[in-house]
């Protein structure tokens, strides 16, 4: 349900203000595949999907990295164990019946087993 739909509103804000709201993930899992960094007009990006197990199952979560932090994520293996640090970002797809999608937008990525660790250091 929308903020319409259930009446919620958000708190006022004051001009200068910080937000009441906290945006910061944090989450451990594998790379489902190998992140590339690529160059585009708004800098470095890399986009890649990331598995968190949890017991029996798994959550699947789209990632995207900017600048260093791209460059640092592109040095990691599929089915290389990472750490990251980051903000959920929202978009809508403009596919028919397109849902809202989340992302997280990582800022801090760091290998977790030894030999990622080890190709990331010696980069």
């Amino acid at each position: 349900m929308s903020k319409e739909e259930t009446g919620a509103k958000a708190p006022e804000q004051q001009e200068g203000e910080e937000s009441p709201y906290i945006n910061e993930v944090r989450l451990a899992g594998l790379c489902d595949e190998a992140p590339q960094a690529i160059k585009t007009e708004k800098g470095w990006r890399a986009r890649f999907g990331m598995t968190i197990p949890h017991g029996n199952s798994r959550t699947f979560v789209k990632v995207v990295a900017w600048d260093e932090a791209a460059k640092r994520c592109a040095q990691a293996k599929q089915g290389s164990l990472l750490r990251i640090g980051g903000r959920l970002r929202s978009w809508k797809g403009e596919e028919k019946g397109a849902t809202t999608r989340l992302e997280v937008v990582v800022n801090e990525v760091d290998p977790i087993d030894a030999s990622a660790e080890q190709e990331m250091a010696a980069a």
